[in-house]
């Protein structure tokens, strides 16, 4: 729920059902108004009412005007002076990438068969594209279905452009083939879902049928 700097004062109605939301396990988001008016003033002011109502020590406070920490100006705050020991910045690693360095392979699933005419084990496989511009080593990626029957790639590469085929059954690998090993089939003739989880732990392919 995303609450924007009110106009007027909540009632005690509807500060109620936002605690209730919020009981519930709901996330509130308190958006506050910008600077510069009587009226943005007095709605910050009743958002801070509000926060003070959720409990939250937070409180929206005046404009941040010097230079240390506003590199903007009063209209519109800029900071890069963040306090990087507080976890909530732990995510987006140390700034030198903007990001925490997770995968970004831009891999899909080609083509599926999951009820084969011959064999229901030997002859299921799926196959993966690798649609992005770099090859894509995916020593470490496990597949899984829904029920966590898992497969890990090792010493497979696929060039852009190129396809990676998994048959369920057993055989030799090559470059663009792969066996799983199994004496049984893994996908549902009647609908399942191919996860593709990188090292890192980031789905890269989440394919439902």
């Amino acid at each position: 729920m995303i609450v924007t700097a009110p106009d007027d004062e909540l009632g005690g109605d509807e500060v109620a059902a936002i605690e209730d939301f919020r009981d519930d396990g709901g996330a509130v988001i308190l958006a506050s108004a910008g600077a510069g008016t009587d009226d943005a003033a007095d709605a910050r002011d009743n958002l801070d009412a509000l926060a003070a109502d959720l409990g939250s020590d937070l409180r929206t406070g005046d404009a941040v005007t010097d230079e240390e920490n506003n590199l903007g100006g009063p209209e519109n705050p800029t900071t890069t002076n963040f306090d990087t020991d507080f976890d909530l910045f732990g995510a987006y690693g140390d700034g030198d990438d903007g990001g925490d360095g997770g995968s970004s392979v831009d891999l899909a699933v080609d083509e599926l068969v999951a009820d084969p005419e011959g064999d229901q084990t030997e002859d299921e496989y799926v196959s993966f594209v690798n649609q992005g511009d770099e090859t894509v080593d995916l020593d470490g990626y496990v597949v899984d279905d829904e029920v966590d029957n898992s497969y890990t790639f090792s010493g497979i590469s696929v060039d852009p452009g190129a396809t990676i085929t998994l048959y369920t059954g057993t055989g030799d690998d090559t470059e663009d083939t792969v066996y799983w090993g199994r004496g049984s089939p893994v996908w549902n003739n009647g609908g399942d879902t191919v996860f593709v989880t990188g090292p890192d732990g980031n789905t890269v392919v989440e394919y439902g049928y």
